[in-house]
């Protein structure tokens, strides 16, 4: 319950920091020093600037809470062996870094 408390109060202070954004971006624009194209091109970036950190810490914390299945299921195999949890440890350490690393460079 706290952890999305704590969530929903980061999404509101994005939102307060990318309306700030636009305003100062809109203030440029109005003032000449920047044009429309770059005025658009600021709004996108720091609206994935901010969004893009997010995404990776709900991928990180989606494999190592134990609210979901890929903690769940390597306790559960744990009396296979030491062998067998370390490996699959491995093999979910690989799979929780390459979908944010992805999501990085598609960015």
């Amino acid at each position: 319950q706290l952890r999305w408390s704590l969530r929903f109060n980061l999404f509101c202070v994005m939102i307060l920091v990318q309306v700030v954004q636009m305003i100062v971006s809109f203030q440029e624009y109005l003032a000449g020093t920047i044009d429309f194209r770059r005025f658009v091109n600021f709004c996108i970036i720091s609206f994935v600037g901010q969004l893009a950190p997010e995404i990776c810490v709900l991928f990180a914390e989606y494999f190592t809470s134990t609210d979901y299945a890929p903690v769940r299921s390597l306790a559960m195999n744990s009396d296979l062996g030491v062998v067998q949890v370390v490996l699959q440890g491995f093999g979910q350490g690989f799979l929780s870094t390459s979908l944010p690393s992805g999501l990085m460079i598609v960015i």
